[in-house]
C-alpha cells in the first residue's frame, strides 16, 4: 500500500510537470520548422510527417534530454517539500521531508536532520551534474580545433 501511494503521488505531479516540457518542445519545433534544412527538405518534396519525424524530432530532443535531470531535480524537491509539510507520503513511509521534519523536531539529535539534509544535497547536486554532462554530450561543439 506504501508503494501505491508513492505511485499516485508521482502520477499526480507528471500531470503537472509536463505541461511545461509540451511549452518547451512546442518552441523548439517553432525554432528548428525555420532550419535550413528543414526548408531543404520540404524544398525537396518531403512529406511533412517525414519532415517532422525524421528532421524536427531528433533536434528538438536533444534540448529535452538535457532538460529532464533538472526536472528530476525540481520533482525532488517538490516532494520533499511536501512530505516536510505533511502532504506528501504517509508517515511509515521513510521520506526525506519527513526525515528532516523529525530531525528538526529533535533537536538534541542534529545528525538525524544533517543526514537527511546531506542525502538530499548530495542527490540532487549529483542530478545537476548528469544535466550538466547530458547538456555537454547533446550540445553542438561550438569551439572545434583545428590540427
Amino acid at each position: 500500500i506504501y508503494g501505491q501511494t508513492f505511485a499516485i503521488l508521482l502520477l499526480v505531479m507528471a500531470l503537472f510537470e509536463w505541461i511545461g516540457l509540451s511549452y518547451y518542445v512546442r518552441g523548439e519545433v517553432y525554432k528548428l520548422r525555420e532550419q535550413p534544412y528543414v526548408l531543404a527538405a520540404r524544398a525537396l518534396g518531403q512529406a511533412n510527417t517525414y519532415i517532422l519525424l525524421r528532421q524536427i524530432l531528433p533536434n528538438a530532443m536533444t534540448p529535452v534530454i538535457t532538460l529532464l535531470p533538472f526536472m528530476v531535480v525540481s520533482g525532488t524537491s517538490a516532494l520533499t517539500a511536501l512530505d516536510f509539510l505533511g502532504f506528501g507520503l504517509q508517515p511509515p513511509t521513510p521520506s526525506w521531508g519527513e526525515m528532516i521534519q523529525d530531525g528538526l523536531a529533535n533537536v538534541q539529535a542534529p545528525w538525524l536532520a544533517a543526514s537527511a539534509v546531506g542525502a538530499l544535497f548530495l542527490t540532487l547536486l549529483l542530478a545537476s551534474f548528469v544535466g550538466e554532462g547530458l547538456r555537454d554530450a547533446f550540445a553542438p561543439k561550438t569551439h572545434a580545433r583545428i590540427q
